[in-house]
């Protein structure tokens, strides 16, 4: 969005944005009207994202020619000039061109530029030939924002050739090709262009809310500084935004007033979900107050929460992985498996010794994959009262995906499943304790067990980039690092299930392997 001559120059990226979050577009008019400085923050994530979409367009425009394909390049020597760029693209339609490479449109106010136009055998006004549009993505799915860009792409080439093409087609991150029917998409495409014009000429207030956008945006940091000015009901760890909406309507607007409200009803939000909302407000409040991180359990129900602990053995891991989801447009790479194991007859945990088994292509992926399943297979034969801690889902997951993609150590890794011997110490600490943190990530929780970092890297995000930076220097510091990183998640988990062991509630029972636990007879009489 540019403001220009008086007047707004839009493209389709800005209506991707007003989908992503309306705050967004709010923010982007104010910085084109020059009502608002725009912000100057690191952007290396977005500038990764930008380079491997091109390196994924490139790599398509190059088995393009090598197939001997006609292509048009229609970018002059100033890239910005789309005047000129789009009378090259109407001259290279009607030419019949066989493939067209950078189309540009400008349609009024609106201006934007498909990856590729392909020549498809349609009367139009141009000929016995038409064209269709085709965007590269990174994605490894279609998403709406993909079929807005490609509406505007359509209808663009309608207005040229007089005749709507019949499909629009992205090519994926997968390397799979996946065709739209324009039709299909028109009225979705019309509805949300003409919510986001109206939202440009109301120029009302908006508010941000918490979105998947929110990582990749500049404004990120404007956003977090007014919700904590204004004590926002977002910093209420865990709530959502219609929660947000209906405290509101009840007069209960900060997180402040929201820990010190009395317990009556509030329409549209269940008591029970009310208690536990007022209860994390209270918990924050007094931290931010008194600088005392205060928690406490909840109530103990079978196999959750602190039930699902296990009894501490000798044979233990802590388990986490770094990866690298742009590795390949089709699939990410697993480049790190950290461990952290305690020596036999250590006690002391800090003696627990860090290892890291690395892969830097497909091959090594596959054999760090079977030597740290074999790993945890010889390991559970010596101790077979052993598990496997892990914060979050991503660990086991990303070990059956694996196992799917490389069919190898199924039966191992079924074993290791069945006996349960992953631990996800996340399901622990969200259904059995409640704390003063602004959230339940590994970096939130950490502050439990006062566990203090102090590597160079502090995000998976740092990681991944550092890990490209890597790939291109080669410079051996880089994979020091985000070693270094890796080993503080480590120990930060490790910190975690030692003070969630330490701190198990009177009355909660160890978690038992399956093997030993008592048979549900209904559930064997409805299997048989």
């Amino acid at each position: 969005m540019q403001a220009t001559s008086n007047r707004l120059v839009l493209s389709p990226s800005d209506l991707n944005d007003y989908v992503e979050c309306p705050h967004l577009t709010t923010l982007a008019l104010e910085v084109a009207r020059g009502t608002r400085r725009r912000p100057h923050v690191p952007e290396d994530h977005v500038d990764l994202l930008r380079r491997k979409g091109e390196e994924h367009e490139a790599a398509y425009l190059k088995e393009l020619r090598a197939q001997g394909r006609q292509i048009t390049n229609v970018i002059g020597p100033d890239p910005w000039d789309f005047a000129t760029s789009a009378c090259s693209t109407e001259e290279a339609m009607r030419a019949g061109v066989e493939m067209i490479y950078q189309a540009t449109f400008v349609q009024g106010d609106w201006r934007g530029r498909a990856d590729f136009l392909e020549r498809v055998e349609q009367p139009t006004a141009l000929g016995p030939w038409g064209y269709e549009a085709l965007d590269a993505k990174l994605a490894r799915a279609e998403k709406p924002t993909y079929v807005l860009q490609l509406c505007f792409y359509t209808e663009a080439i309608a207005s040229i050739q007089g005749a709507e093409p019949s499909a629009m087609h992205v090519l994926l991150g997968i390397g799979e090709r996946r065709t739209l029917r324009h039709t299909d998409f028109a009225a979705y495409y019309r509805r949300v262009r003409a919510g986001f014009l109206a939202a440009l000429g109301r120029a009302a207030a908006t508010e941000p809310y918490r979105v998947e956008h929110c990582a990749l945006c500049e404004f990120r940091q404007v956003c977090d500084e007014r919700w904590q000015q204004e004590d926002h009901l977002l910093l209420v760890a865990g709530i959502r935004r219609g929660q947000v909406n209906h405290l509101r309507s009840a007069g209960i607007g900060t997180l402040a007033q929201l820990a010190q409200a009395p317990a009556t009803p509030v329409p549209h939000v269940a008591p029970r979900t009310f208690e536990t909302l007022h209860d994390q407000a209270g918990l924050q409040l007094r931290r931010r107050t008194t600088g005392v991180l205060d928690w406490h359990a909840l109530p103990i129900e079978p196999g959750c929460g602190s039930q699902q602990l296990p009894r501490p053995s000798p044979g233990d891991v802590i388990f986490d992985i770094e990866g690298d989801p742009f590795w390949e447009p089709a699939r990410g790479l697993h480049f790190l498996f950290g461990l952290l194991m305690r020596d036999a007859g250590a006690r002391d945990s800090a003696v627990w010794r860090y290892q890291t088994i690395w892969a830097h292509d497909r091959a090594e992926e596959r054999g760090a994959f079977e030597a740290l399943i074999d790993l945890f297979d010889e390991r559970l034969a010596r101790h077979p009262d052993m598990h496997v801690y892990h914060y979050g889902a991503y660990e086991p997951t990303a070990l059956e995906q694996l196992m799917g993609v490389y069919a190898t150590r199924e039966d191992a890794m079924d074993a290791l499943l069945r006996r349960e011997v992953f631990v996800d110490l996340h399901s622990v600490v969200r259904q059995g304790l409640r704390a003063g943190v602004p959230g339940y990530s590994l970096k939130d929780v950490e502050a439990l067990p006062a566990f203090r970092r102090q590597a160079r890297l502090t995000s998976g995000t740092r990681a991944v980039l550092a890990y490209e930076e890597w790939m291109a220097t080669r410079a051996g510091a880089r994979l020091e690092e985000i070693a270094a990183y890796n080993e503080e998640d480590c120990r930060a988990t490790l910190a975690l299930r030692d003070w969630l062991v330490d701190h198990r509630p009177d009355g909660a029972a160890w978690a038992e392997p399956p093997e030993a636990r008592p048979v549900d007879d209904d559930r064997q009489k409805a299997d048989v």
